[in-house]
């Protein structure tokens, strides 16, 4: 009896708690509202055959040639979901730029460069997942290989799409009510033939900014010495996403929002350094997120991004959730996977990523599950 009285009083709180939580009068358990719909998401694998080894400030230790054993364990979880994920963000770091034999232990091989080697193997891991990946590009793809050959490589069929229309960012829409966008955070970078906008446009960027020598080569220089807040973000490893894209985000929010749907944004480079660092954000940061804010109106409910290694987490104040994904690169077995709901997503965490529920601020349902 007693048992029975305590487990009465604990659901009369869960009540109490969920119509507090959401200013309703009742509250369904989340565990009776099936997800919409589960996507995979990974970042930062970054393989090469070669062994570990720590950054250039010796922070952090790398696993190079861990990542296909995590990318197997990733794509044999997101295959096995009682109700198997319908696509999968990989957002960026395929593979790391050692493989192009332009530093670091790469210069072992640098007259037989192991870029398209490296991108196979990984990519025949990968190949087994039965659901399509959207890939978004990171910078040590572009060290490796230019945008017209990785357009070539990551676009296959249904299975791979890495750019549409010519261009690295677009939308889709993989569920009705929803709307996900895919971020191209080098559009602006040095990354890229010199003789385009993009380029010069990064390199003045950079040079107005950062005092230092950045421009010289990789792992050449100290890119943050004398450097602090903001201006840290200016380093030829970042980029940003250009007028153009700003200009087409803000239509492709204000349209989603305008149909009312939960708004999910994809990219490398994280856009708030609130959740990672100002070391590991785009150019245009300010500019991008006025546009989620102003556009999106608490319409844009995450933006999950890679990038920055040790991960990271933050909510805004207009709701959304900046979740960066921690890297298989630092982490070995790391990855998720993501259930959506009219609430929330729930964010599944396996190895050593972090698992997270990112309520909805806006959202007017009275299903929750309260934490007591």
């Amino acid at each position: 009896m007693r048992a029975m009285a305590r487990g009465q009083q604990l659901a009369g709180l869960s009540s109490v708690l969920c119509a507090a939580w959401r200013g309703k009068s009742h509250c369904t358990s989340a565990e009776d509202v099936p997800a919409r719909f589960r996507f995979g998401v990974i970042a930062d694998i970054q393989f090469c055959d070669i062994a570990d080894a720590t950054n250039f400030s010796g922070s952090e230790t790398r696993f190079y040639s861990h990542g296909l054993q995590t990318t197997r364990q990733a794509v044999a979880q997101w295959n096995q979901q009682p109700t198997p994920a319908e696509f999968v963000l990989q957002l960026g770091d395929l593979i790391d730029g050692q493989n192009s034999g332009t530093y670091g232990q790469g210069l072992a091989f640098q007259h037989e460069p192991r870029s398209q080697a490296a991108l196979d193997a990984v990519l025949s891991e990968l190949d087994h997942c039965h659901a399509p990946m959207y890939h978004a590009i990171g910078n040590h793809e572009l060290y490796n290989f230019s945008w017209e050959g990785l357009s070539a490589r990551l676009n296959v069929g249904d299975k791979h799409v890495v750019s549409r229309d010519g261009e690295f960012y677009w939308s889709w829409s993989p569920h009705p009510g929803w709307t996900f966008i895919m971020l191209n955070s080098y559009k602006v970078s040095v990354m890229q033939d010199v003789q385009l906008d993009g380029y010069r446009q990064a390199v003045k960027v950079i040079r107005d900014n950062n005092p230092n020598d950045v421009l010289s080569g990789q792992g050449n220089v100290n890119y943050f010495e004398n450097m602090s807040g903001p201006k840290m973000r200016f380093v030829p490893f970042n980029g940003g996403l250009g007028e153009e894209q700003r200009e087409w985000l803000a239509k492709t929010v204000s349209r989603a929002r305008d149909a009312g749907h939960k708004i999910v944004v994809a990219t490398h480079v994280p856009l708030d350094h609130r959740c990672c660092s100002h070391k590991t954000v785009v150019f245009d940061s300010p500019l991008v997120l006025d546009i989620l804010k102003n556009q999106g109106r608490g319409s844009v409910v995450a933006v999950l991004a890679g990038h920055s290694h040790s991960g990271g987490y933050f909510q805004d104040e207009t709701g959304c959730h900046h979740l960066v994904l921690k890297a298989p690169l630092t982490h070995k077995t790391c990855f998720g996977v993501v259930e959506a709901f009219d609430d929330r997503l729930q964010v599944h965490g396996h190895g050593a990523q972090t698992s997270h529920t990112l309520w909805f601020k806006n959202t007017a349902l009275g299903t929750c599950t309260p934490k007591l």
